[in-house]
């Protein structure tokens, strides 16, 4: 039912416009999909399969005795760098959701020709919590510390980013239960405005050293 809802608020937003979807393969979100189709009845869509838009891997397989363990070493070790046994790291997924923005920027740039596909004007990934902050992260440049202050969506949770006229995407923010676009939760009491500098893609930070504004990221009281 959530998933039925998500997809009715994304339909409001596209309308008419024409729309590829991207998906991981994982059960979860096959049926995330399904049900947010059931919106689109009637209108052509594309949707491709993406392996790498998976969930982070914890291991083959998982003994719960094992793993309350493997969440205290990660614990010590920080949660985005700490690999779990036969897993990944949050550094792996980083590396493959930013081999997958270089994909989805083909798919923008370069429509299949071959069959007159036409440029597709909106692009919708589903997939799962920790990789809907990674790719953020990849396109926004944040930091490690900015990534961990950022809490991961809800279920069927929607983000919102926006094609600015200079051709790149500003982070609007989660769509609310009536369709408007509220805060992306932030910091340790999820009520923190994201700084400025996430919202908006960047190549580098501008600071000068020996000034406060040098450390103020690394200062903020509300980290968690």
């Amino acid at each position: 039912r959530q998933a039925e809802v998500a997809g009715q608020r994304i339909r409001n937003l596209i309308g008419k416009e024409s729309v590829r979807f991207f998906f991981s393969p994982y059960t979860r979100t096959l049926q995330t999909l399904k049900a947010i189709l059931s919106n689109f009845q009637g209108m052509k869509v594309y949707v491709t399969s993406e392996p790498r838009l998976r969930e982070q891997d914890f291991g083959n397989f998982q003994d719960p005795v094992q793993m309350e363990q493997v969440y205290a070493e990660r614990t010590k070790f920080g949660r985005f760098y700490y690999r779990f046994p036969n897993g990944e790291a949050g550094t792996d997924v980083y590396d493959r959701v930013a081999e997958f923005w270089s994909t989805l920027y083909r798919f923008m740039d370069q429509p299949a020709r071959w069959r007159n596909e036409q440029p597709i004007e909106n692009f919708v990934v589903v997939t799962h919590g920790l990789l809907m902050r990674i790719f953020c992260m990849c396109y926004f440049r944040w930091t490690v510390k900015e990534f961990e202050q950022v809490w991961n969506p809800s279920n069927c949770e929607a983000w919102v980013l926006e094609k600015m006229p200079s051709g790149r995407y500003q982070l609007l923010g989660r769509m609310g239960e009536d369709g408007t676009m509220q805060p992306i939760r932030f910091g340790a009491d999820k009520n923190q405005p994201l700084l400025e500098s996430m919202t908006h893609p960047q190549s580098s930070r501008e600071i000068v050293p020996g000034t406060p504004e040098e450390l103020q990221v690394a200062l903020q009281p509300w980290w968690r």
